[in-house]
């Protein structure tokens, strides 16, 4: 869906034929879509994007964009390993910051990657993120970077409950969308979560860590 298809579907679930019949909503309608695109997209770690970084060695920055907590997958393209994700904490209470070898984790802190045990030589690494979608501004803008065009609308339903918090005086209306945007969002997320490989996550346990 672009921006203009999302607005004129917001309209219809706020009971109303275009946006531009409320003053108020017309204010703010694009700012609400791109809050419920925004929201959508972090609960969910969507959209994403696959990068490279390297050769190099520790540390590996991460491009600008990326949402917070937002690396799902490193793997260590030299090597062919893949590699657990761990935040620096765990890192520090679980390996040895001195050591050198083939590496096994990606330390995740800071907006940078640093492999453990070290690379002593140069590495490329393939990297699977979540980025920050950018906002819709034209009309023919699609939400999500383009990604997952069949759940767009869900964007609609997510701006219309947070038009409601505002002012929205139809509570059968109301609990309608909100029913609805509830059973599409599960639909959504089981389609996301389909592969254990492809869920959503930050960290791995150290106990998962794949071996080579």
């Amino acid at each position: 869906m672009t921006l203009a298809q999302l607005q004129g579907q917001l309209a219809r679930l706020i009971g109303l034929q275009n946006v531009s019949n409320d003053p108020n909503v017309a204010a703010w309608v694009t700012d609400a879509l791109n809050q419920a695109q925004l929201e959508i997209a972090v609960d969910l770690q969507i959209p994403r994007t696959r990068f490279t970084l390297g050769p190099g060695v520790n540390p590996f920055v991460l491009p600008p964009g990326i949402q917070s907590w937002g690396v799902l997958a490193v793997r260590d393209i030299t090597n062919d390993n893949p590699l657990a994700i761990i935040d620096p904490s765990r890192r520090l209470a679980e390996s040895n910051p001195t050591a050198t070898g083939v590496p096994i984790f990606a330390e995740y802190g800071f907006n940078q990657l640093n492999l453990y045990p070290a690379p002593t030589t140069p590495v490329q690494i393939e990297v699977v993120a979540a980025v920050i979608p950018a906002d819709m501004v034209l009309a023919t803008d699609q939400p999500w970077n383009g990604q997952y065009p069949d759940y767009h609308g869900l964007i609609a339903m997510k701006a219309a409950l947070l038009i409601h918090e505002s002012d929205w005086s139809d509570p059968k209306r109301t609990q309608w969308v909100m029913g609805r945007y509830a059973a599409r969002l599960n639909q959504f997320v089981k389609r996301i979560n389909a592969k254990k490989d492809a869920k959503p996550r930050s960290e791995v346990e150290i106990s998962d860590a794949p071996r080579t």
